[in-house]
């Protein structure tokens, strides 16, 4: 009779772990299906500064196809911060790396909190950003600042200082280099380590854009530059139409 009820229980233990089992499995894979079905999040989506797949013909085609497709978003990414409400509105933003619609790409992996210290670093600065008379000076007071805190790397100064001065209507004038701008300037030939490009040095069909929209395309095309720039191929042509590489 003891051994009975002894197995009789086993029973009962093993079947109702056996639900168990069952149960999660249940919910495990309904949440792996709900989850699937879930639009991707805006600042989840491609960035700008994404490689595209495409392959173009030649330059003057790949610069169409950024004016086409990413121009005008660019665009109106700086307009939210030269339409902020106050200058401090605007640096806490930049800071932040937000608009109205959310977390800007660029710095999606970047800790809320790190770009929370961010931004009060910079609105410490604000008297002397807003002296500044040019882009270089204010990209040098963001730069020396954005040294000093650890998660800031070159790409968050050089964004930040282009948001910020989007609001003091300053503009680069010369193309800024950084991680995937510096990898297309270099696929054209220049030295990586320089800290900028002038737009007179680049070929004529850049000439079509502002130095920070170069900037941009520089970093969304640099695999198709690379492409360009393999060994056996004229650095004075691009596949399909001849041009001027640089000027004297």
């Amino acid at each position: 009779m003891v051994t009975e009820r002894f197995l009789l229980t086993i029973r009962l233990r093993l079947y109702i772990s056996i639900l168990a089992v069952s149960s999660f499995l249940s919910q495990h894979r309904l949440m792996r299906t709900f989850a699937s079905c879930q639009p991707i999040p805006p600042h989840r989506e491609r960035g700008p500064c994404s490689p595209v797949k495409r392959r173009f013909a030649d330059l003057d085609s790949m610069l169409r196809d950024y004016i086409t497709k990413y121009q005008g978003d660019a665009e109106k990414e700086l307009a939210s911060f030269r339409d902020a409400p106050n200058f401090d509105s605007c640096v806490r933003q930049a800071g932040l790396a937000r608009t109205r619609k959310g977390k800007l790409p660029h710095q999606y992996r970047i800790p809320l909190d790190t770009l929370r210290r961010w931004a009060e670093v910079l609105l410490r600065k604000r008297e002397s950003m807003c002296s500044c008379r040019s882009f270089e000076a204010l990209f040098e007071i963001v730069e020396n600042e954005g040294r000093a805190l650890p998660g800031i790397g070159e790409l968050v100064v050089y964004d930040t200082a282009l948001r910020i001065g989007a609001y003091l209507k300053l503009e680069p004038e010369e193309v800024f280099l950084h991680r995937g701008t510096r990898e297309g300037a270099k696929a054209l030939g220049f030295d990586g380590g320089r800290r900028s490009i002038r737009p007179d040095e680049l070929p004529i069909a850049f000439r079509r854009l502002k130095p920070h929209e170069i900037e941009d395309c520089l970093c969304i095309y640099k695999d198709d530059l690379k492409m360009w720039n393999k060994p056996g191929k004229s650095r004075s042509t691009m596949p399909g139409k001849t041009i001027q590489w640089r000027s004297s």
